[in-house]
């Protein structure tokens, strides 16, 4: 199982580097040099702004891919009209091209009227 850092570890590591300069930047802490914390801050800082750098790449592949999916829907609709006014709506081309021709499409018909009766409960205890 991996383990996780703290959401804020960037500014521990300032606080830390900040600390260890302040008391005795010679001294080895444990296995760590103020060198050695110190690549490793630079390197989880560089690691960030790369994926800062990549969300922002991914973010305007995706609008793009949005924008050009808008077109090619626009580019669908337009095919399926033209494909209407020159075969017509019930015209087995018209079909081909994915619209519903008109004898295949199902027309509205009207709900059955509910029973509108007020009062037409019983009581057996009256």
């Amino acid at each position: 199982m991996t383990t996780t850092a703290p959401t804020d570890v960037i500014d521990q590591a300032q606080d830390v580097l900040r600390a260890w300069r302040e008391t005795d930047p010679g001294a080895t802490l444990g296995d760590m040099t103020i060198d050695d914390l110190t690549q490793l801050y630079n390197n989880a800082v560089a690691g960030r702004d790369k994926v800062g750098v990549l969300r922002k790449s991914v973010k305007d592949a995706m609008l793009d891919r949005d924008k050009l999916d808008v077109k090619l829907w626009n580019g669908i609709k337009s095919g399926r009209r033209g494909s209407e006014s020159k075969w017509g709506d019930n015209s087995a081309e018209y079909e081909l091209f994915g619209g519903t021709p008109v004898s295949k499409r199902r027309l509205g018909r009207r709900a059955a009227a509910k029973d509108q009766t007020k009062g037409s409960t019983t009581n057996s205890s009256a």
